[in-house]
């Protein structure tokens, strides 16, 4: 919650941000690394976070610095849907046609080129 302050993110927002983050967190499986944040705690709720190297951060800041605001509607039932996409070993679960066209929206939002992904298709 206090990084959403410090960038100057909407509170609601970050509240919902954080919320994802802890149902995530509960779901993503962490290697057990010797000094390093395995385990959730209040003072470190999402071990799977500390895990991002700092230039990685940095990348990630500077690039959402220069995307357009104004995002695309995304038609998402609850932001906690969302979080619920994140499989354990932390590949992207979809399954309702709703989360494709998410999925595909935020893909082509964030300019992932097509080389950076793969598709995997199960027979239910």
């Amino acid at each position: 919650m206090e990084a959403g302050v410090f960038l100057g993110l909407d509170t609601e927002l970050t509240k919902k941000l954080e919320e994802m983050l802890k149902v995530i967190g509960q779901r993503v499986r962490v290697r057990k690394i010797e000094g390093w944040v395995n385990e959730a705690s209040e003072s470190a709720p999402f071990p799977f976070l500390y895990r991002v190297k700092e230039s990685a951060w940095k990348r990630l800041i500077d690039f959402t610095a220069s995307l357009k605001k104004d995002v695309p509607e995304s038609g998402v039932p609850s932001h906690l849907h969302i979080a619920w996409m994140v499989g354990a070993s932390r590949q992207i679960v979809m399954w309702e046609e709703w989360q494709f066209v998410l999925m595909g929206t935020m893909l082509e939002y964030f300019g992932v080129d097509q080389s950076r992904y793969q598709i995997f298709h199960t027979e239910v």
